[in-house]
């Protein structure tokens, strides 16, 4: 199936880097990926959630294994932490007790949560390693990567993008 997109956002999911260097990671993806139908940088007001366009099949804790999807329990919190925008992404988890940042848990398929996000409409192809480097020394951060294959069947996912 063909990469519908390649979403690239920090580590650090409240880092916006300078504009200077979106500017240079903008004109830098459009020389690496010159087929793409449309790149853009998307900076958020608070922390959102990046989803990779599908729904999500498995949420776990890192700690011991238990799926919290399948109880609710992530939905739930979820929805109450997109109410109010994701200022402190924490939580305790109900399965141990674990106190954990909310992208530290297990996701299939991946996700995200960030302020700044780097969108890449229709590339191609993949954005070779070696760039996604060179994109990280340009932004001055590490940076995450979904790629997002179309179409699935929509389903439903928490909005939270403010």
């Amino acid at each position: 199936m063909a990469i519908d997109k390649i979403i690239l956002f920090p580590v650090d999911m409240s880092f916006i880097p300078e504009s200077l260097a979106m500017e240079i990671v903008m004109d830098y993806t459009a020389e690496v990926l010159p087929n793409s139908e449309d790149i853009k940088t998307i900076i958020y007001k608070n922390i959102a959630f990046i989803e990779p366009g599908c729904a999500l099949s498995k949420v776990t804790c890192m700690n011991c294994g238990a799926d919290l999807l399948e109880n609710g329990y992530w939905r739930n919190w979820m929805d109450a932490l997109c109410d109010k925008g994701i200022v402190n992404p924490t939580m305790i988890l109900p399965c141990c007790g674990l106190e954990t940042y909310i992208d530290a848990l297990n996701y299939e398929p991946p996700v995200g949560f960030s302020r700044y996000v780097l969108e890449i409409t229709k590339p191609g192809k993949d954005l070779p390693e070696h760039h996604q480097i060179s994109l990280e020394m340009f932004l001055k951060c590490r940076l995450r990567k979904i790629l997002v294959r179309q179409p699935e069947s929509p389903v439903k996912q928490p909005e939270c993008r403010n």
